[in-house]
């Protein structure tokens, strides 16, 4: 997935679901964007899942505002507000 040039507002996702504004299983390019107000239980703003051959890159670009709503069990404090990377190469 690539975004280029692209403004992404207020995604909520309820209930298990992950990734508020964007979830991905493929690589993920995002340059000169502007990501804010994502709410989800895991990546609030990105979730990005089982790409570890390909990295993703976040390149000029801003991302804000975003809520991980996961708080109890083995995941809690580990849920990423704005981004939660799993099994993957980011780089920025």
């Amino acid at each position: 997935m690539t975004l280029h040039t692209v403004t992404i507002e207020g995604g909520t996702i309820k209930g298990t679901a992950q990734g508020g504004l964007i979830y991905s299983s493929t690589q993920v390019t995002i340059t000169a964007s502007s990501l804010s107000g994502g709410t989800a239980r895991e990546g609030g703003g990105v979730f990005i899942t089982g790409v570890s051959s390909s990295p993703s890159y976040f390149i000029d670009s801003s991302i804000s505002d975003c809520t991980a709503t996961e708080k109890t069990g083995l995941e809690a404090g580990n849920t990423g507000g704005c981004f939660y990377i799993d099994e993957n190469d980011a780089s920025s």
